[in-house]
Formats: C-alpha cells, sequence, structure tokens
C-alpha cells in the first residue's frame, strides 16, 4: 500500500513538472512572438488586414511592445519628437491624374509563366517629359522578362500654370502612365511623392506583387534586377518554398548605406537637419533613393505608418530607416533579431541600377550596354 501511494504521488509530481514546463515553454513562445519575431503572430495578423482594393487606408500607430529590446528602443529613436505619434492622422492623397493603362494591366500579373510581378513607381519632374520617353522606350518597354511581369508608372507634382498641366494630361492621355499629385515640385516634397505612389499601388494591386520606388534617371540591370529578387524571395525549404509577400525585406538594388551622419551644417541648405529634430548622431541603415524594392504588402504597413508620424523631407532615410525599425518594434513587420539594426532590409553584392544625376546621353549609353549583357535587341 505504501508503494502504491509512493508511486502514485511521484506520478503526480512528474504531471506537475510536465504542466510547469508547457507554461514555461508557451511563455517564451509568447516572448518570441512579440520580441524576435520567429512566429510573426502580429505581423501575421496584419498581413490578413492588407488586402485588395483598400480605399483609404487606415493609419497605424507604435506602441513599442519590447521595451529596450529592438534597436528603435536602443538608438533612441522612439524618443524623438520626429518619431512621435501625430494627434491628426496625416490625410490620403488626392489623385489629379492616374495612370489608366498602368491600372487596366493588373490581370496581366497572375499569368501561369510568372514568378514575379513588379510595379515599378518613378519619381520624375512633371517638365522632364524626355527622361519619362527614354525609360518606356527602354527598360520599362519589357512587359515580361525572365518571368517577371513588369509595370511602371511615374509620380509627377503640379505644373504652375494651366499650358504646363494641359500638356501633362495630354501627355497621359497618350500613355496612361502618370500619377500627379496635388504637391508643388520642390526637393523636400520628394518624399510625398513616394508616400503618394505606395498608397495607389496599396489601393490597386494585390499584396504579393512587388512594389519599386526609383529616379527618372536611373538604367536598371533587368536581368540582375530580377535574379536579386528571386534570391530574396525564395527563401524558404528549397528554391520552390517563397517566403510570404509581409516577410519580404526591403531590398536597395541601387545602395544600402550604412552609418551615415546627418548633415548639420553646410553648404546645401537643403539637406541641412537640425539638432532638435534629429538629436541621434548617425541615422540607421536605409536605401538610397535611387532604386529600391519591397512587397507592396510592406508597402501597406510603411505608408499607414507613415500616415501617423511627422513627415521627414529626406524620404530615403524616414521610409527604409526610421518607419522601417518603428514597425518592426511594434510587430507590425517581422524580424529574426529586432536587437539588429538593419534587420528587414538587405542588399546584393554587385547593384543592379546605375544613377546618372539626370545625364540622359550617359543614360542611353548604359542601356545599350546593357542590353548587350542581357541580350535583348
Amino acid at each position: 500500500m505504501f508503494q502504491k501511494r509512493y508511486w502514485q504521488g511521484y506520478a503526480l509530481w512528474i504531471i506537475r513538472a510536465m504542466l510547469l514546463l508547457s507554461v514555461l515553454k508557451f511563455a517564451k513562445v509568447q516572448l518570441m512572438d512579440n520580441c524576435s519575431g520567429f512566429n510573426h503572430r502580429k505581423a501575421y495578423l496584419e498581413e490578413q488586414l492588407l488586402e485588395y482594393n483598400d480605399t483609404c487606408l487606415s493609419p497605424l500607430v507604435v506602441n513599442g511592445i519590447c521595451a529596450g529590446k529592438s534597436s528603435y528602443a536602443t538608438l533612441k529613436l522612439r524618443d524623438m519628437s520626429l518619431m512621435k505619434p501625430l494627434p491628426t492622422a496625416r490625410p490620403c492623397f488626392q489623385f489629379v491624374l492616374q495612370p489608366t493603362k498602368i491600372n487596366s494591366a493588373i490581370e496581366d500579373g497572375f499569368r501561369i509563366d510568372a514568378l514575379h510581378s513588379m510595379v515599378v513607381a518613378v519619381k520624375s519632374h512633371w517638365g522632364n517629359f524626355d527622361m519619362r520617353v527614354f525609360a518606356r522606350e527602354s527598360w520599362a518597354s519589357y512587359k515580361f522578362f525572365r518571368g517577371t511581369v513588369l509595370r511602371v508608372f511615374f509620380v509627377v507634382g503640379y505644373p504652375p500654370n494651366e499650358s504646363q498641366r494641359q500638356l501633362l494630361k495630354e501627355e497621359n492621355d497618350e500613355y496612361g502612365d502618370i500619377l500627379q499629385l496635388d504637391i508643388s515640385e520642390t526637393y523636400t516634397a520628394v518624399g510625398m511623392k513616394t508616400l503618394g505612389s505606395m498608397q495607389w499601388v496599396a489601393e490597386n494591386f494585390p499584396r504579393q506583387w512587388i512594389f519599386a520606388s526609383c529616379d527618372d534617371d536611373i538604367v536598371p540591370n533587368l536581368r540582375e534586377l530580377y535574379i536579386s529578387i528571386k534570391k530574396h524571395w525564395f527563401q524558404g525549404v528549397n528554391e520552390s518554398s517563397p517566403v510570404s509577400s509581409i516577410q519580404f525585406p526591403i531590398l536597395c538594388n541601387y545602395h544600402l548605406q550604412r552609418h551615415q551622419k546627418p548633415i548639420r551644417v553646410g553648404d546645401s541648405v537643403k539637406n541641412t537637419v537640425p539638432h532638435d529634430l534629429y538629436p541621434v548622431d548617425t541615422y540607421p541603415t536605409f536605401c538610397s533613393g535611387g532604386f529600391y524594392t519591397m512587397s507592396v504588402a510592406v508597402s501597406k504597413v510603411l505608408f499607414r505608418l507613415s500616415r501617423s508620424h511627422m513627415y521627414f523631407f529626406n524620404d530615403d532615410v524616414w521610409i527604409t530607416g526610421l518607419l522601417r525599425l518603428a514597425a518592426i518594434d511594434a510587430g507590425y513587420l517581422p524580424c529574426r533579431d529586432i536587437s539588429l539594426e538593419s534587420c528587414g532590409i538587405s542588399t546584393i553584392p554587385n547593384p543592379s541600377v546605375k544613377h546618372y544625376r539626370g545625364n540622359l546621353k550617359r543614360m542611353k549609353k548604359q542601356w545599350n550596354f546593357v542590353k548587350r549583357v542581357m541580350q535583348i535587341h
């Protein structure tokens, strides 16, 4: 009888120990879920809300869930006034002109032989007609190449007089690839073009598409560009196992910038950043704006987050640096190690894009070279 009670008591303690281990394991999973990003619970739930055909995306607000553990917190980005939530969300953009022919071409992205479908927003000055013609006749003309569907549109501001506005309307009537925002053409408004294109794409394209933002004076090597996208998209168990659209990182196809210091005093007033606006000595890792890609799902998160934060004119830093880390800190984007300041952003050894700072002659020469490399005519 004594031995029977002994073994019953012993078995009871084993059961209690197993229950305790289960509770501890569950707590560990929850911690990983909230802070390390392995299970991506919040990001997964957020992805379910990022459905196709949102009319105007509601803003997201960052409330840090991993106090002291994320790079967003350790870099003290959470405490600066620039990243404090706004009392009222920034309104959505109103579009003066829309790229109707790009909009109507979405169904092509579901062709059976397509590995990826990508929509590129080219930031252009309304007067840069020659740059847009070059893009249309060169790299943007390859609607399907190496398994990738490509759609390109141009984001412009508001011309100052009626005759210029009419010319822009006629251009869009012919090509159907102009997204015009009701903003002035100034250096500080360039980031608004990125946000406006993010909103339009979010409202018109599925989340599994690739979204890219670039300048109008770039020349991409489409073969290398698509190889880099495939490399980062298919990171599952094998090459036929893609990551989810919310896990696809921001990919710097032109240049990934690390440890850049803000310009405090300089000849170029447009680049000067006051210390009280950005008190940290260096920017977080970010993509230089010549050309970068992300999934439409990720662009939706960043756009919605931007609506609840003060606008920062250095849009490369703001969107791919600050808002990226804020989204990871809040759990809207997945990340395996939130203490890494480069989490959620990546690059490739050999950049697939060249930037020519408005030199159309050099752009044409580079495209002729790229065509030979790509073996196209």
